[in-house]
């Protein structure tokens, strides 16, 4: 199933070049491939954030550890309608479709 979600990119010239989280160096469009998807799924489920809006909000409630990492359930409080339930460790193998 293919939801018509907006294609956004990290490196988009708006934001690439912006501090990833409360980092001094790390920027959006070499480490913010997380923030972008969360924009991307925020905004299909009607919270227009792009990436660079995102990550202010994100830093005003305290979602990043270790300066640039989004905390899963830290981001997933700062919506009433969107929840993060469970965490799925997806960096070796694929995705489970029926879990997200």
């Amino acid at each position: 199933m293919k939801l018509p979600i907006p294609l956004v990119s990290q490196r988009n010239e708006l934001w690439g070049n912006k501090k990833l989280g409360t980092s001094t160096t790390s920027l959006i469009k070499d480490y913010g491939c997380l923030l972008t998807c969360h924009s991307m799924m925020l905004t299909y489920f009607g919270h227009d954030f792009h990436p660079d809006d995102l990550n202010e909000f994100y830093k005003t409630r305290g979602v990043f550890d270790n300066a640039t990492y989004i905390n899963f359930y830290a981001a997933g409080n700062c919506f009433d309608d969107v929840k993060a339930e469970e965490f799925v460790d997806c960096r070796f193998d694929p995705a489970p479709l029926d879990k997200i």
